[in-house]
């Protein structure tokens, strides 16, 4: 805890330095641990930092881990609520690592949502084993419009092809590397 309070009195030091040197404002983020804001007076004491160094509360971003919000939802929504009325930025750090719930998320005053680094691993693993993915879109024309987004493993980014034609029909699917035929898909 001693550590934290070290930690925000440096960013607060940093800040002011920077103001009194005329560089512009340059928002810091320090990381608040569970332990840290369940301490009393924990919102005052950065109150108390931001006068005595004459900061703007704005500068200031306080990043709590997704885990230590989750251990004390009513705790979590009051210190996000209390730095919100003083007008420091908050965010939710490493959303997706722990047990996530995206409406109580949606209930924290939150300027930030830091998504876990494994959930977005996850995700985009998942992207490559997906061999095709077809959306249908209806145009101005009698014909509709499929669209097959392919992932492969090998690219790293996705590749999209369009083809037209009247429902029903086959329809050849052209990208620069390949060419397929597939049938339309019903409907």
């Amino acid at each position: 805890v001693s550590i934290g309070r070290s930690v925000l009195e440096q960013a607060c030091q940093f800040l002011q330095r920077r103001q009194a040197s005329g560089q512009p404002p340059l928002p810091v983020a320090i990381n608040a641990s569970y332990r840290e804001f369940s301490q009393p007076r924990y919102v005052e004491y950065i109150a108390e930092l931001l006068a005595r160094y004459g900061l703007s509360a704005d500068l200031l971003e306080v990043e709590m881990r997704e885990d230590g919000v989750n251990s004390d939802h009513h705790l979590g929504l009051a210190v996000m609520s209390q730095l919100r009325d003083l007008g420091v930025r908050r965010s939710l750090d490493a959303f997706g690592e722990g047990m996530s719930n995206l409406s109580y998320v949606q209930k924290l005053p939150l300027t930030h949502v830091k998504v876990a680094r494994s959930v977005i691993n996850r995700i985009s693993e998942e992207a490559r084993n997906t061999p095709l993915e077809f959306r249908k879109t209806r145009t101005r024309s009698k014909f509709r419009r499929t669209t097959a987004r392919s992932f492969h493993p090998s690219l790293s980014k996705s590749r999209i092809c369009t083809a037209r034609g009247p429902p029903g029909t086959w329809r050849r699917w052209t990208t620069s590397s390949e060419k397929r035929v597939l049938p339309a898909s019903p409907g």
